[in-house]
């Protein structure tokens, strides 16, 4: 379906990434099928009892799902849902945005300066942002 090459060099971005700290999330979408209910996906690093892990964030019609992989089976479930559900990715670093897309015959990769300054939070319970103080 999408071109592997490509899909392997979005791989090894999200590699280098997460070796150089830099790493912040990745946004899977573009769904392939317009019947499935998988709307998207996205991921982020967080740390745990057992280590650093990936959180993804499976959003369906009616639900969210979420499910903590190492760091391995988090990087080969964003590659298999590129291979089969979805065209797109995008890769947010400290320092550069990277877009994929599947589309076409010929899958294509487009670097740009990171648009927002974000500092990189492994925290897994984050406090909810509300417009009322709940004490």
């Amino acid at each position: 379906m999408t071109n592997p090459p490509q899909i392997l060099k979005l791989i090894k971005e999200i590699s280098n990434s997460i070796d150089n700290n830099t790493f912040i999330k990745i946004v899977i979408s573009n769904k392939v099928s317009k019947n499935s209910d998988l709307q998207k996906a996205s991921a982020r690093l967080i740390e745990l009892k057992k280590g650093i892990r990936f959180s993804f964030n499976y959003r369906y019609r009616t639900k969210d799902i979420e499910k903590n992989y190492s760091v391995e089976e988090g990087i080969n479930e964003v590659e298999n849902l590129l291979k089969t559900l979805f065209y797109d990715a995008t890769l947010f670093t400290v320092k550069e945005e990277i877009y994929f897309t599947g589309k076409g015959k010929k899958g294509k990769i487009t670097t740009v300066p990171a648009s927002l300054e974000r500092k990189i939070s492994k925290e897994h319970n984050r406090t909810k942002k509300r417009l009322i103080d709940i004490e």
